[in-house]
């Protein structure tokens, strides 16, 4: 026989993991467009959270109409240390020169603050 408890736990791992609550993937929504290597303005669907999307040879101005952060790299595999410009989301900046974009929450700050070369 199944006790009252083990039927309440099994009933609040079912609604913790159904929760609008329970931590998902992220994703921004909207677009954001740039100039491409050849010269030509391109408008691109946002990715994912903290995806790195190359872009070699990419520049602005880069008008970012999601609802997230994005941060320039000059690598196009978006390298640790690397990035150098953050657009805020619904802003436009004009950029000479980028590899790689990546989307980030706007609270995502934690590595941020210099290296850790001691």
């Amino acid at each position: 026989m199944v006790s009252g408890a083990a039927v309440a736990a099994g009933a609040l791992v079912v609604t913790l993991s159904l929760s609008p609550f329970a931590p998902l993937a992220s994703a921004a929504s909207g677009s954001f467009t740039y100039t491409a290597s050849d010269g030509k303005p391109r408008t691109s669907s946002a990715a994912g959270n903290n995806f790195c999307i190359a872009l070699p040879n990419a520049s602005g101005p880069v008008k970012n109409r999601t609802n997230a952060d994005i941060e320039l790299y000059s690598t196009p595999k978006c390298d640790q240390g690397s990035d150098f410009e953050t657009i805020g989301a619904g802003e436009t900046k004009n950029v000479p020169s980028f590899q790689g974009i990546k989307w980030v929450d706007s609270g995502d700050d934690e590595d941020e603050g210099g290296d850790d070369d001691d």
